[in-house]
């Protein structure tokens, strides 16, 4: 698997790797949470298994999330604006966060940066960037709900 890179203007302040570990010591919602009740503004990315993947915040919130399962942005998502273009790209960190939850085994590290990166593995992130960002609380409890309607016997 090819690791995720990251990419920074020359301009922009130093890169620190604040949190690093395995996915056996801690899961994904336990990362999110311990970045965004700090606040932090920077990159997670993983390296597992089954894929590879980088969620981005600023402040603790999530700006955007990729991983080698998810497509990269449709060219619709080129002409959507305001509302419509907000609501594809909160599914698309929907379905990735999904993706790498179920990861159990892997490493990753957040680094911390005064600005989000604009360029993820290779891949200019922008377009698929929100501009305030989404509550980890929010997205977790999405999460949940999909996975309980997802098991077995719910009704």
């Amino acid at each position: 698997m090819a690791p995720i890179l990251l990419v920074f203007r020359a301009d922009e302040a130093r890169v620190s790797v604040c949190l690093k570990g395995t996915l056996d010591d801690f899961s994904v919602s336990d990362i999110l949470q311990v970045i965004s009740f700090g606040r932090k503004t920077g990159y997670l990315s993983f390296e597992t298994e089954a894929a590879g993947g980088a969620i981005v915040f600023q402040k603790g919130r999530v700006l955007a999330s990729v991983d080698n399962g998810g497509n990269p942005p449709e060219t619709e998502l080129e002409s959507l604006r305001g509302y419509q273009r907000d609501e594809v790209i909160r599914r698309r960190i929907a379905a990735s966060l999904e993706r790498l939850a179920r990861c159990r085994r892997g490493y990753f590290i957040f680094q911390v940066s005064a600005q989000p990166p604009r360029v993820v593995a290779g891949r200019d992130i922008a377009l698929e960037t929100l501009d305030a960002g989404i509550e980890v609380v929010d997205l977790l409890l999405e999460l949940v709900g999909r996975q309980d309607w997802e098991a077995p016997g719910a009704a």
